[in-house]
């Protein structure tokens, strides 16, 4: 069994694309006032994808384990 492939890094432009996002939205936050808002926000963005990685965390383990029992 082959264990998934995936890329070990994330392609520079979405990582300008996410920063570009990010700052035009608290440049909006900031105009209207609501900066308590736009963190309020952050954190659910970033508790969102501490979320995922830990699921993608226990989706590599499953793949171990049945590598593990399936060469023995």
């Amino acid at each position: 069994m082959e264990a998934a492939q995936f890329p070990n890094r994330i392609p520079t432009q979405y990582l300008a694309a996410l920063l570009a996002i990010l700052l035009l939205s608290l440049v909006y936050a900031v105009a209207i006032g609501q900066i308590g808002a736009w963190i309020w926000g952050l954190m659910a963005l970033v508790s969102l994808g501490v979320t995922v990685f830990v699921i993608y965390l226990f989706y590599r383990l499953v793949l171990a384990v049945e590598r593990i029992a399936y060469e023995q």
